[in-house]
């Protein structure tokens, strides 16, 4: 979603209680009701907003436990960049 995709949701059967997230679902809706993820009711998906919200979540993947996560969504946004402005881009697969 980071680099944005959209991931479909179930959102009916939300609680509307943030202390009771018992599935993907739930978290994802708890965060479009949060306002952090946005919602596309045609196709029934979340989706990261806007640029500084993407930020907000690469930063929360960087300061956790996540880095390698983070460095694949970094390179993964180097690649799209590169490919979408005509460039070759090395990738150290390692």
């Amino acid at each position: 979603m980071i680099s944005g995709g959209k991931v479909i949701v179930e959102t009916e059967s939300f609680q509307n209680d943030l202390s009771q997230i018992h599935s993907k679902d739930d978290a994802l809706t708890a965060l479009i009701h949060l306002g952090y993820l946005g919602y596309d009711n045609d196709r029934k998906s979340a989706f990261v907003p806007n640029y500084e919200v993407a930020k907000a979540f690469q930063m929360a993947l960087k300061t956790g436990e996540w880095n390698e996560i983070a460095k694949a969504v970094s390179r993964c946004d180097e690649l799209l960049i590169a490919t979408s402005q005509g460039q070759m881009l090395e990738i150290d697969l390692q």
